[in-house]
């Protein structure tokens, strides 16, 4: 696996960024520390599966890094990604056409309409079915998608994470109202997430709770800087929020009592 490229490096292309900001990217990779911890499992996750994928779903793909990733990382595989949002879409294909990257395709898609049946062997979605108001019908609907054995990765946050904040909840004001206003969907607990999975006839590989302690005193750190505008500390912290994020990792957590986040790895029977 090519592991040059820092996860989230093709945002450097954002004619939006100053010249510090592309430096920082090529630096550092993504700012955002949220994603970066949910980046560190999906590789994870991707060493538990018995099978290189050929065929690869981003399912809610946002700004495109996780399936960049993917792209650059399965080279003889076909990656898709795919959102609602067409603004988010375009951007993708034009930072795709400019990277040269060629086995990705972006396009508009609802996961509450129907996708093509039994077409990946892979399908992620990440930080998505809490932004959709009848997730049960979109996780039926990428099931419906995925090939007998193939695999899904799913990562949600926990409704109430912040509740159990390290920090005190008041600090994150600008986070809280976009969770508010974004989160619409019906929340899950881990343990709701096995049982729908296993209702739609597939087998659980792996499943643990995730932002335990040291990724969330990353995320909250690095968010704090961020909603008080304190850029350049937030900037000079990332490579110590990162190794937080690290530690979590190697820690292996997987059943705590305050968790921020959920996954589970499931394969299609």
């Amino acid at each position: 696996m090519n592991n040059k490229a820092h996860f989230g490096s093709e945002i450097i292309l954002n004619t939006a960024l100053t010249k510090m900001g592309r430096l920082g990217f090529k630096i550092y990779g993504t700012p955002f520390i949220g994603g970066y911890l949910r980046f560190l499992y999906l590789k994870k996750i991707l060493k538990l599966m018995d099978r290189t994928p050929t065929n690869i779903l981003d399912a809610g793909c946002g700004s495109g890094s996780y399936s960049f990733y993917l792209a650059r990382n399965f080279k003889n595989a076909k990656i898709f990604g795919c959102d609602l949002l067409k603004s988010d879409i375009d951007k993708c294909k034009k930072r795709a056409l400019d990277l040269g990257i060629l086995n990705i395709s972006f396009y508009t898609q609802d996961l509450l309409k129907n996708l093509p049946e039994n077409n990946y062997d892979f399908i992620i979605s990440i930080d998505v079915l809490e932004h959709i108001k009848e997730n049960r019908i979109a996780l039926k609907n990428l099931i419906s998608s995925l090939k007998t054995s193939g695999y899904i990765f799913l990562h949600l946050p926990y409704i109430d994470w912040l509740d159990h904040s390290i920090f005190p909840e008041s600090v994150f004001k600008q986070y809280k109202n976009f969770e508010l206003k974004e989160h619409i969907g019906k929340p899950f607990s881990i343990h709701d997430l096995v049982d729908e999975l296993k209702k739609l006839n597939c087998k659980i590989i792996y499943k643990q709770n995730t932002f335990n302690f040291f990724g969330r005193l990353a995320w909250e750190l690095n968010q704090f800087l961020m909603e008080k505008k304190l850029t350049r500390l937030q900037a000079l912290g990332i490579p110590m929020f990162k190794t937080l994020c690290k530690i979590e990792i190697l820690l292996n957590l997987k059943e705590t009592k305050k968790p921020g986040g959920m996954l589970v790895l499931a394969q299609k029977k």
